[in-house]
């Protein structure tokens, strides 16, 4: 309630705050990346049945090989956007805290 009646308030502070990689990464990243790993197997093994058995084999290691990727794309997808907004941060001015 206080970031809407007092932006400036919350966001001083937030500044005060010691920052943490750790919560958003196990609060948010992790979770999300499970989720979607586990729908990407999801997704292949059920498109899987409605092949022949000797093509089934290659769409079940397909998806180990998909729950990898989207297990790691997840945690890419993270990094560049993090980088993205300390881009645009630093291009309009914004300031570091140390």
């Amino acid at each position: 309630m206080k970031l809407i009646t007092n932006p400036n308030a919350f966001f001083e502070d937030l500044k005060q705050k010691d920052t943490r990689i750790r919560i958003p990464l196990l609060t948010i990243v992790v979770p999300l990346a499970v989720l979607i790993s586990s729908y990407q197997y999801l997704l292949v093994t059920k498109i899987s049945h409605a092949f022949p058995e000797e093509l089934a084999r290659f769409f079940v290691i397909g998806a180990y090989i998909g729950i990898m990727g989207s297990f790691i794309g997840m945690f890419a997808v993270w990094l560049i956007l993090a980088v993205i907004m300390h881009g645009l941060s630093a291009f309009f001015g914004g300031k570091r805290k140390l």
